[in-house]
């Protein structure tokens, strides 16, 4: 039995429209090849989390357009280090074959289900796929008709002169960093890697265009001391769409993943593109940034406790004396919720990487 056949009757058994007879064949096979049995139920886990998604048709097509692809490179961001995943591809006469190869490609390397080596966690950064074709570089996305694709994430300010936080695994290795206010999309900045904690899977930005002057006095602080209670209410601002979306909800566990003590897990949804985003308190002081998700648990994020950003600052203040000269105090901290996201708001970015 060849791929393309297997393919197909996986297809059928998901679409409830598979024979006995058809069935039977199969049982035969897979009793010879437990092999190709593995190979059908993988088949089936991947065609039934594709149509859950709304996404198999479109999915479908754009893989029509990599027929004569030879080469796939699959570049998932990890927590502290970027894992590249290289499947060559040998093309038998029939096209599809390379197809269901991508596809397989795809979903075991965690396209999907984002799954990382590391078990159940999920970084939250979209990730991307590179389509090397006759020696020409493409850049396809997968979800849409565009051509390039990039990462997007989130970052937040943390001083006037354009130093923005956000999260390691999200621009380790990547070329072009791309910068958008929330409240204003044409105000679109470059920004340089300034530091980079890959430990603590946080990073510094900053904006390095000309056009960029300063930003006005920041609203809210940096509460390096947080004591993490379970059941205390946080809130977050970022990325998970094109447009900001705000997200809330509570301390779950006093620590992140694998019991990790720098990080805490929340109750609040995450989504890829939430990566970066600052987690604030009922006063509205950062006492976090979300950098992963627990895939087992719907609704379950981590974040990195704000106070390893101590370190992180006082390393801006060794290379650049100006940094923080202009002193932010906290101006939201009685107002009401909805005020104090207004207020915020301005000072979250849109990060996009080419």
């Amino acid at each position: 039995m060849n791929h393309i056949h297997l393919f197909e009757l996986s297809e059928k058994k998901v679409n409830g429209t598979i024979t006995q007879e058809e069935l039977d064949y199969l049982n035969k096979i897979f009793i010879e090849n437990p092999d190709l049995e593995a190979d059908f139920y993988n088949n089936i886990k991947l065609i039934t989390e594709l149509n859950e998604h709304a996404k198999y048709n479109m999915f479908f097509k754009n893989l029509k357009k990599a027929e004569n692809t030879h080469d796939a490179l699959i570049k998932i961001n990890k927590l502290s280090k970027t894992i590249a995943f290289r499947r060559f591809l040998q093309y038998s006469s029939a096209a599809a074959v390379s197809i269901i190869a991508v596809l397989s490609t795809l979903y075991f390397t965690g396209w999907f289900s984002y799954h990382h080596q590391i078990n159940t966690y999920k970084q939250l950064s979209n990730s991307i796929t590179t389509i090397s074709k006759n020696q020409k570089s493409l850049w396809t996305t997968l979800f849409n008709n565009n051509e390039i694709t990039y990462l997007r994430g989130t970052a937040f300010a943390i001083s006037n002169l354009g130093y923005l936080v956000t999260s390691y695994h999200l621009v380790s290795d990547n070329d072009s960093v791309l910068v958008t206010n929330a409240t204003d999309s044409s105000l679109k900045f470059h920004a340089k890697i300034i530091l980079t904690d890959p430990e603590q899977d946080i990073a510094v930005l900053k904006i390095s265009d000309s056009s960029f002057s300063s930003i006005s006095n920041i609203p809210y602080s940096i509460n390096y001391n947080y004591t993490t209670e379970l059941g205390n209410y946080v809130y977050s601002l970022g990325f998970s769409k094109n447009s900001i979306v705000f997200g809330e909800g509570s301390i779950s566990s006093f620590t992140g993943y694998n019991e990790d003590t720098n990080s805490f897990q929340l109750s609040i949804p995450t989504n890829p593109g939430n990566s970066g985003s600052p987690v604030f308190n009922q006063y509205g002081e950062v006492v976090g940034i979300i950098c992963g998700k627990n895939f087992e648990k719907e609704g379950s994020s981590f974040a990195v406790k704000s106070e390893v950003l101590k370190s992180i600052v006082d390393s801006i203040k060794s290379i650049d004396e100006k940094a923080f000269k202009t002193k932010s105090s906290n101006t939201i901290k009685y107002l009401p919720k909805n005020k104090q996201v207004s207020k915020i708001t301005p000072y979250i970015f849109k990060i996009e990487i080419y």
